[in-house]
């Protein structure tokens, strides 16, 4: 499949109309984003590769060859990491890919012609890339299950609340970094390679997305301030703690508290989208 197939100069952009109301048009201007590059990203067979295939074969491996009889909470907690871990790979892969292409193309040279609004344009990106982190979470998630994991109390909104909160957080962070690296960079062919080297480094050097801080020198405090590991680490936490399990493992440094080091994602989040969209507004739309 050639890349004109996949994403043509003007891909997926017939559902932008003119309409008095503004804010059904921002809306429809979003929803046409978000639709457009959840198109692009489905027919792109190394793009879900990466979403679905890429940290379910590392889950399976490091079960298979690094850990001997796990218990359900382990299974656990390799699985989550590793899901946080493919879902920043596959939309950093993904998102930062198309940012670059639409710069590198010129695609915006027509959208600043339009009334298309550079906010319609960054929620789009967001929309679509919560879709993509989202599912590679859940396709590792799904494999953890049959591999023993356990995750009880799945129901209980002290459970799933901040499971999803904090995956929502993440997703957006992914992606404000993917336009950060996009702009930087604008070379879509060296994405994917990127996003698996950054994705590898960033897990490795948290000591396994904060699974095992004791692989780092030091006390590692860092772990419950990197939104990679803190992300993976407070939804760890409330896995476990909810079918009666122990967090041990996860210290030193202790394990991060939700309200506390919830708020600290929270801050990542409003940092780096804030600074994605003055991107987007001032590289992509010249300011306007």
């Amino acid at each position: 499949m050639s890349e004109r197939s996949i994403d043509g100069p003007d891909a997926g952009f017939g559902g932008f109309e003119r309409d008095d109301d503004g804010i059904r048009q921002w809306f429809r201007q979003a929803s046409a984003f978000a639709k457009r590059h959840l198109r692009v990203t489905a027919r792109n067979k190394i793009a879900i590769a990466l979403l679905a295939g890429y940290p379910v074969v590392w889950f399976i491996s490091t079960l298979w060859l690094f850990v001997e009889d796990p218990e359900a909470a382990a299974v656990t907690a390799i699985g989550v990491g590793f899901g946080l871990f493919g879902a920043l790979t596959a939309t950093l892969a993904v998102f930062a890919g198309e940012f670059a292409r639409d710069l590198q193309r010129d695609r915006y040279a027509k959208f600043r012609a339009l009334p298309y609004a550079p906010s319609a344009d960054l929620a789009g990106r967001f929309a679509a890339g919560t879709v993509v982190g989202s599912a590679s979470y859940l396709a590792t998630l799904v494999a953890t299950y049959f591999a023993g994991g356990t995750f009880e109390g799945w129901l209980s909104p002290t459970v799933w609340v901040p499971v999803v909160l904090t995956l929502l957080a993440f997703c957006l962070i992914a992606t404000s970094l993917a336009i950060l690296v996009g702009s930087v960079l604008p070379k879509p062919e060296y994405m994917t390679v990127l996003a698996v080297v950054v994705g590898l480094i960033a897990f490795y050097l948290t000591g396994q997305n904060g699974m095992v801080p004791w692989m780092i020198a030091g006390d590692g405090q860092f772990v419950n301030w990197l939104p990679n590991s803190l992300a993976t680490r407070l939804q760890i936490v409330g896995w476990i703690e909810a079918g009666g399990g122990e967090t041990d493992f996860l210290t030193p440094p202790g394990a991060p508290d939700l309200l506390r080091h919830g708020g600290v994602l929270l801050g990542q989040v409003l940092l780096l989208s804030g600074t994605a969209f003055a991107v987007v507004r001032s590289v992509a739309y010249g300011g306007g």
